[in-house]
């Protein structure tokens, strides 16, 4: 599976904890176009199981819009 589907996974799974409904990595925030990058909001770092390093958390609002 690899492990971009690990780390989607495992955000997935946490946004109860920041009561969202979409969790991004910043890889996925540094590709985002101009129009979705101004709504996206900072969340934190975190660790991720499997991983060594704390992972930066983005949440997005309002796409439907």
């Amino acid at each position: 599976i690899g492990d971009t589907v690990n780390v989607a996974s495992r955000l997935e799974q946490r946004n109860k904890e920041f009561s969202t409904d979409i969790l991004f990595s910043h890889e996925i925030y540094t590709s985002l176009t101009k129009e979705l990058y101004s709504r996206a909001n900072y969340e934190g770092e975190i660790n991720l199981k499997g991983r060594d390093t704390l992972t930066k958390v983005y949440s997005i609002w309002d796409i439907l819009y």
